[in-house]
């Protein structure tokens, strides 16, 4: 028998709006000790899944540690506009092997 969660409260603000978009972005600083040279300032893709005013949640081949600060281009949604933003990695869960999602927060 499994143990029954107890229901977590949302503690999301922002509305989340569903996506499936491919995007692009560059790791911009790592966090400390990270030594990631290869990601920096490479542009690499991933795919949108949802996306709100405070940040989304994307999809990518690349490890990305919390504490990183990405250059997001996001896609245009009800949420936002659009356009380069800056954002910090928030969680990161691994699907599969070299396959991650990952939720970001603009700032």
């Amino acid at each position: 028998m499994t143990a029954m969660r107890k229901p977590t409260k949302e503690r999301r603000h922002d509305p989340r709006f569903a996506l499936s978009v491919g995007l692009g972005y560059k790791v911009r600083r790592l966090p400390p000790p990270a030594r990631m040279v290869s990601l920096l300032n490479t542009v690499r893709g991933g795919k949108a899944e949802n996306v709100s005013r405070s940040g989304m949640s994307l999809t990518s081949s690349s490890l990305l540690l919390p504490g990183t600060i990405l250059e997001v281009r996001v896609p245009r949604s009800p949420a936002t506009k659009g356009g380069l933003r800056r954002a910090r990695v928030v969680w990161v869960r691994e699907v599969t092997p070299n396959h991650y999602q990952v939720g970001i927060r603009f700032f």
